[in-house]
């Protein structure tokens, strides 16, 4: 992967951060209660990951040129797209 790809990646996982934060799925918390809730709540902290891919772009006219990856899919033109995804069989 290419710095620009992983630029446009970085920015796939702003966007989706923010996203949850917005929604209310995140809320961030200071380090020291962080720390407590790691201590006292094991058991509410879940398990998850980033899923990243390179997502078809459908409409090209709607894109700058910038934001297309360098190596996305042969067949088509492709954007960067992160997810995150938690474990939710166990909260």
């Amino acid at each position: 992967m290419d710095d620009h790809d992983k630029q446009l990646f970085r920015a796939a996982i702003k966007k989706e951060w923010d996203t949850n934060v917005k929604a209310g799925a995140i809320r961030v918390v200071p380090p020291s209660e962080a720390l407590r809730i790691r201590q006292t709540m094991p058991h509410r902290i879940m398990k998850s990951r980033l899923l990243h891919v390179a997502k078809p772009i459908d409409d090209i006219t709607q894109f700058d040129s910038s934001q297309i990856l360098h190596h996305g899919s042969e067949e088509q033109p492709c954007k960067a797209k992160s997810r995150w995804i938690v474990r939710g069989d166990r909260d």
